[in-house]
Parts: structure tokens; C-alpha cells; sequence
């Protein structure tokens, strides 16, 4: 079985779990272990941001700033043959707090607010970079 790591594994709700079901029919591969490693980073973040005070948004330095702009476990998967476009691609059109969403169909200024909600917008978005062709790894 093929593994990415990008940090510490932390206990998943039943809704991610499933999502990160690999197909029964067939072996695990590079694409997938990126998918996984990304949807993962995607749900530690999306965690982090639960557990913080409304508005709360402050950084005590430089170091934290990077860290949050280039986070360490995407550059840890891209280091392991995962493919940057899709990496990125795919953290632009989950954070749909950011600028307004263009093609991925995300009203601007929505938090998901339950699992269920980060799940469905991770999926379409998999489905888009998919539909594109864009490869998850190298």
C-alpha cells in the first residue's frame, strides 16, 4: 500500500473516512496517496479553524505567516512526487473563504460549517481537477 506522509495522523469523522476509501477494485496508487494526502491537509486546516475563537485571525510572527501561505505538509507532498498544479488547484478551490470562487460554483464568504459540507465541496472539487485532467501526481 502505497502511503504519503504528511504529518500525524489525527482520528477522522465518518464523513472523511468514507471519502478516503480507496476503490476496492483495484491497488492503491500515487494518485491516490496525493488525493489523500491533500484531502487530509485540507481537513487538519478546516479542524483548526473550527477550534478558533470567531474572527480570530492573528499571526505572532513572520514564520507563522509562511507557514500558513506555504503550508509544510504540501511541500512535504510535493517532495514525494505529488503534482504541484493539482495541489494547489485543489487548496484554491476548497478554501472557499477566499477570493470569489470563479468556476468552482462556492459563493464567496461560505464556511462549511459541518463535515458533510467540507466533504461535498472537497468531492466537486476532485471532480473538477479530475474533469480537467489534471493529474495528482507526477
Amino acid at each position: 500500500m502505497l502511503i504519503l506522509s504528511i504529518g500525524p495522523a489525527t482520528a477522522l469523522e465518518p464523513v472523511f473516512e468514507v471519502m478516503l476509501q480507496p476503490p476496492a477494485s483495484r491497488a492503491p496508487s500515487r494518485d491516490d496517496a496525493c488525493r489523500d494526502g491533500i484531502v487530509r491537509h485540507r481537513i487538519e486546516r478546516w479542524e483548526e479553524a473550527r477550534r478558533r475563537p470567531p474572527g480570530e485571525r492573528t499571526f505572532g510572527s513572520v514564520e507563522e505567516i509562511m507557514r500558513d501561505v506555504r503550508p509544510e505538509a504540501v511541500t512535504r507532498l510535493e517532495e514525494q512526487g505529488c503534482e504541484p498544479h493539482f495541489l494547489w488547484r485543489f487548496l484554491a478551490c476548497t478554501d472557499v473563504n477566499g477570493p470569489p470562487p470563479g468556476a468552482r460554483g462556492v459563493p464567496d464568504a461560505v464556511e462549511p460549517r459541518t463535515a458533510e459540507a467540507l466533504a461535498k465541496v472537497m468531492r466537486r472539487c476532485i471532480e473538477q481537477l479530475e474533469g480537467a485532467g489534471i493529474p495528482a501526481s507526477r
